[in-house]
């Protein structure tokens, strides 16, 4: 069988055996695996300009991509995918990229997503590439007369929402029998992803939150990726209310971080935060969220939540504050001063050592040498955190970073991904020496595809983030070594503890 992912992403599969080829109508003769006779890859067509004729699952599968605006789908070969291929080399519209490994086309297609707002799409068979994925929702597709069905609504609920992968898994007699295809399948209303949605904001819990902004003294937005796709009425926020700006990891670059309203990135878990119960006890929290699910999941209970999508939230905000312009007076002057002070305070800094390059040094030229305008995307460790703290990003969908899950090898396949959605743009895979040789083989895609993607490798020949807590961990053990040696000798009869100390 075969699997398609939408990579906020859509995912597909196909079946248990994966084999090392290229398929691609260019550069044919490097890439067409020995074993296949050229006629099984001819007829190069776009499936949108058919007639109405019978055509296999796999050319229908296609067409359902083509018509949902797919140009780029990156498929790792199996046995029982091979019909997918083929019916790949007859579109003219999408552009089929192999990665060396699995791994690397689900990357690239999140890449793609990320950097782009539209689907990634990648596939790979069931057997190695596919087991128990998580996904958002997922799809078995047992009659052929359904894929036009399931592909709307796998693109539908990939992008709606919250995005998330959707996994469509096609067998291999799927996609070899002979159908007709109907086109005009429409979504059911009454889906529970549609009930699921969020509906347009109260409009009196807008006049609160504009209440609320009036009557504080220390007021503070801090924005996640659900700003992604509001940024410009989240500026004409902080332009009216002159509120300061923090973000999230994932919320980097919504808000230029050179402005001097924004506080960059400060994280927030229990690492940066301590004890959730006790930090900002006294604050009154406004959580807006078109995930119920996670409203006030990290700080239990907001003073006010509100369900809706922060574009509409942001929209309705701005109105009232327009409107309400002559009554209210908003001057955070003061409070601002004192945020001045304190970066001024305590700047993000780093340490130099003679003529060693600080590899937070070489991010920072980086950052200079383009001007701030590339796009960056990193694996996980110490070098991810130096990459969030000295690159100041400018636009949303600029940092490309492995988020909650911290999964290594992530920078260069999303480069990939980014570079193809992103033509013309300069883009940087930011990586650490052992999140690198994760996916390194995917320099050979790069490679194959000539994409211009450039790469800045902190090689320390260490795993840097795993070596620091080591340390910190190993200080804690000797440091509880140390207290009970000395409350032995303090406490306990000299022949007793030269006994336990001695052996």
């Amino acid at each position: 069988m075969s699997f398609i992912s939408l990579n906020p992403t859509p995912i597909f599969s196909c079946s248990p055996y994966s084999s090392l080829f290229s398929l691609r109508t260019k550069h044919s003769d490097f890439r067409r695996p020995h074993f296949i006779s050229s006629s099984f890859f001819s007829s190069e067509r776009c499936y949108s300009s058919q007639s109405n004729s019978p055509r296999t699952g796999a050319d229908v599968l296609v067409e359902a991509l083509e018509r949902q605006g797919v140009t780029v789908v990156f498929a790792y070969p199996g046995g029982s995918s091979i019909n997918i291929h083929a019916a790949l080399t007859r579109s003219s519209t999408i552009r089929t990229v192999i990665p060396r490994h699995e791994q690397g086309g689900i990357f690239a297609a999140e890449g793609y997503a990320r950097s782009s707002g539209v689907p990634g799409v990648c596939m790979s068979s069931s057997g190695p590439g596919m087991t128990r994925p998580i996904t958002k929702h997922n799809f078995l597709v047992l009659d052929v007369q359904d894929i036009t069905k399931i592909f709307n609504e796998a693109f539908f609920i990939a992008t709606s929402g919250r995005p998330g992968p959707v996994l469509i898994d096609v067998p291999k007699d799927i996609q070899e029998q002979l159908v007709v295809p109907n086109w005009n399948q429409s979504i059911d209303p009454s889906s529970s992803f549609f009930l699921s949605l969020p509906k347009t904001p109260e409009e009196t819990l807008l006049y609160k939150i504009v209440s609320l902004i009036s009557e504080a003294k220390k007021p503070l937005l801090y924005i996640g990726g659900g700003c992604l796709n509001s940024s410009l009425e989240m500026k004409k926020f902080v332009e009216m209310t002159v509120i300061p700006v923090a973000s999230t990891l994932m919320g980097l670059g919504c808000f230029p971080c050179s402005d001097e309203m924004s506080l960059q990135s400060t994280g927030f878990d229990k690492q940066y935060a301590g004890k959730m119960e006790k930090f900002a006890t006294r604050a009154k929290i406004v959580h807006i969220d078109f995930d119920r699910a996670v409203i006030g999941k990290n700080k239990q209970p907001p003073y006010l939540s509100v369900w809706a999508d922060l574009k509409f939230a942001f929209k309705g905000i701005n109105r009232i504050l327009e409107s309400q312009k002559a009554k209210l007076t908003l001057d955070f002057s003061a409070w601002r001063k004192e945020l001045n002070e304190v970066k001024t305070k305590f700047p993000v800094s780093y340490q130099t050592f003679g003529d060693t390059i600080p590899p937070q040094y070489a991010i920072q030229v980086l950052d200079e040498l383009t001007n701030g305008n590339a796009i960056i995307t990193t694996g996980a460790g110490q070098h991810q955190v130096w990459a969030i703290q000295f690159y100041k990003y400018k636009r949303p969908r600029q940092l490309l970073t492995t988020g909650g899950m911290g999964t290594m090898g992530f920078g260069l396949p999303a480069a990939i991904g980014a570079a193809l959605a992103n033509p013309g743009t300069m883009v940087i895979d930011v990586d650490g020496d052992g999140s690198f040789t994760m996916n390194i083989q995917e320099l050979a895609t790069v490679r194959a595809e000539n994409l211009p993607i450039k790469i800045l490798l902190i090689n320390d020949q260490h795993m840097r983030m795993a070596a620091e807590w080591a340390k910190i961990n190993i200080f804690k053990r000797c440091w509880r070594l140390l207290v009970l040696i000395c409350w032995m000798l303090l406490f306990l009869p000299h022949d007793i503890t030269s006994q336990v100390l001695l052996g």
